[in-house]
């Protein structure tokens, strides 16, 4: 039994080998973007976005706050259920919120890891999808440029 490429993906691959460098190297740049923003940022905007919408309201100990509250990137852990997790927190976390305290979350029991604070609810989540999914398009955008000419 012989099998054949479809005559899509032969077309694709006789146009490809005849551009120039330049271009199919801009074209390999746009596929290996889009690649990296589809399998990396698109997942965990689409979870983060169904647990806002379908988590439950819990209450979550903070268990240890950041040690460094001037740093720019800063983690504070988190428990709910006898289950911790990690999250970035912002600035002003650590005047806020102390050891002990408890501080609202959306969770769902089938994505532990991706507990959302009830202040982000909505817009900042549906945010950070849509700026993915630009981010997306902007690899397409450099395939399709850069393939077609």
């Amino acid at each position: 039994m012989k099998i054949t490429k479809p005559k899509w993906l032969k077309n694709f691959i006789i146009r490809y080998n005849n551009i120039d460098k330049s271009n199919r190297f801009f074209t390999n740049v746009g596929f290996v973007w889009t690649a990296v923003v589809l399998f990396l940022f698109v997942p965990n905007a689409l979870i983060d976005v169904y647990v806002s919408e379908n988590g439950n309201l819990v209450n979550a100990t903070i268990t240890e706050t950041p040690s460094c509250c001037d740093c720019k990137y800063m983690y504070a852990s988190f428990e709910i259920k006898n289950q911790e997790f990690i999250r970035r927190v912002w600035r002003s976390f650590c005047s806020d919120y102390k050891s002990g305290e408890s501080i609202p979350f959306y969770y769902v029991e089938c994505f532990p890891n991706n507990a959302v604070f009830k202040f982000h609810k909505g817009t900042e989540v549906k945010s950070q999808l849509f700026s993915s999914l630009l981010l997306m398009l902007f690899g397409v955008f450099i395939i399709v440029y850069f393939y077609k000419n």
